[in-house]
């Protein structure tokens, strides 16, 4: 089979097990069977126009589009590009654009094979083997093809980009207190040699698993470009107010760890590490005094905290 992969934003809709990209014409097209007493399907683009309309009615605006169909049309998966509403970003106007870029991925099938639903988040993993998935901060939503989906599937698409839109101040909350730390400026306030944080947070990242050793030169190349992260300056003017690219910034190194994630093979892991990453990164911003580690109530620093839950967790799971 042929590998297709069709990226929106930072989410990816890939196509390897018989699926082939459609246009939106192509979804408003297919036929959608009866229904019975015990399934009920609902048409592709009843899915979308649903799920559009609820993100509408928050704000939401849609920026891009992917759309492919399998099994003669039964089976649907899609990836929307959005920008969330402005609003909650304050008179940071470059956080408040790209703390707004989130994807959604919807499925369905007229064919009992998948149930219909949706995942949003910021980083998310679609493909026609099922596998459905996203960052840790993605929202879900699903619903079985029974008797009242009818009824149930609009109030459980609004919940869920509820909970989403009520979550987007702190993400923003988030990417703000990244931009705002400049590294090389945090270097000089401690009197620390160049590089001194920046070393001693990569050492960080691999040691909670974050970023593999193997990767730190490409993160490394990433983050010192002129051109900035994946070239950005070569496909984009940015607004003068988006100096977090410019600067050495937890930001711009964070753009840089998620570029070259872009390259993983696996999806899923690029999203356990990101939030690993988050993790890190929020306990250096968060730090008005010296760089980490920082103790938590039992003495012990951040690293070896989160080094001991993920001990608890793999005990636990095993």
């Amino acid at each position: 089979m042929a590998w297709i992969e069709n990226k929106v934003g930072n989410g990816r809709l890939v196509l390897h097990c018989g699926a082939a990209s459609a246009t939106w014409n192509d979804v408003v097209s297919v036929q959608t069977p009866d229904r019975t007493d015990s399934h009920v399907p609902i048409p592709h683009a009843s899915l979308v126009d649903m799920t559009l309309d609820a993100l509408a009615t928050c704000g939401y605006k849609v920026v891009e589009q992917a759309h492919a169909l399998a099994r003669g049309g039964n089976q649907y998966f899609g990836l929307i590009g959005l920008q969330a509403p402005h609003g909650q970003g304050g008179n940071d106007a470059a956080a408040e654009s790209a703390s707004g870029q989130w994807v959604l991925g919807l499925r369905n099938s007229h064919d009992k094979s998948v149930i219909c639903g949706g995942i949003i988040g910021r980083q998310l993993f679609v493909c026609d083997n099922l596998a459905f998935g996203g960052d840790a901060a993605a929202f879900k939503f699903a619903r079985k093809h029974t008797a009242n989906i009818v009824r149930d599937l609009p109030a459980l698409v609004m919940d869920r980009i509820g909970t989403m839109h009520a979550a987007i101040g702190a993400f923003r909350d988030r990417e703000r207190s990244w931009r705002t730390f400049d590294l090389q400026e945090a270097e000089r306030r401690r009197s620390l040699p160049e590089d001194a944080i920046l070393g001693r947070l990569m050492l960080d990242l691999i040691e909670t698993r974050a970023v593999t050793a193997t990767a730190v030169p490409h993160i490394l190349h990433e983050y010192r470009r002129k051109d900035l992260p994946g070239g950005v300056l070569g496909r984009a003017t940015l607004d003068d107010a988006d100096d977090a690219w410019s600067r050495p910034t937890l930001y711009r190194l964070s753009q840089a760890i998620t570029e070259v994630d872009k390259r993983a093979p696996s999806l899923d892991q690029a999203v356990r590490r990101h939030a690993r990453m988050t993790s890190v990164f929020d306990a250096y911003a968060a730090l008005p005094g010296d760089i980490p580690p920082r103790r938590n109530s039992e003495g012990r620093t951040l690293l070896a905290e989160f080094i001991h839950q993920e001990a608890v967790a793999q005990v636990t799971n095993n």
